[in-house]
């Protein structure tokens, strides 16, 4: 098991990456097993690979997007947007999906 000054040196390291890209750091709990670290308008990079979860908090429901980055677990409140390669998917009239249910030219 990890000690205290080693959990919070790995939660640092994952902040100062953070915001290299960019992310706004709410807050830090490095209290748990595992490093939690809130943060808002997280890069794309995490998004990609975040899941999405169904938190209940004091009878409050939430949704909010994990990621694991650096050792330690990234959360955000999730904003209901697609990933972008989903939305090009959609929105692209070429795609095999698309070309799939295309009704048929007589």
């Amino acid at each position: 098991m990890k000690t205290q000054l080693e959990k919070q040196a790995q939660a640092l390291t994952a902040v100062g990456r953070l915001k290299l890209h960019g992310c706004t750091v709410i807050s830090i709990n490095s209290q748990h097993l595992t490093p939690v670290i809130d943060v808002d308008k997280p890069p794309f990079k995490l998004r990609s690979k975040a899941h999405r979860i169904t938190e209940v908090l004091h009878g409050v429901v939430n949704q909010i997007c994990v990621a694991s980055y650096s050792g330690c677990l990234v959360r955000w409140v999730d904003d209901g947007m697609e990933i972008p390669a989903q939305i090009c998917q959609t929105l692209n009239q070429y795609s095999p999906e698309l070309i799939s249910v295309w009704p048929k030219n007589f």
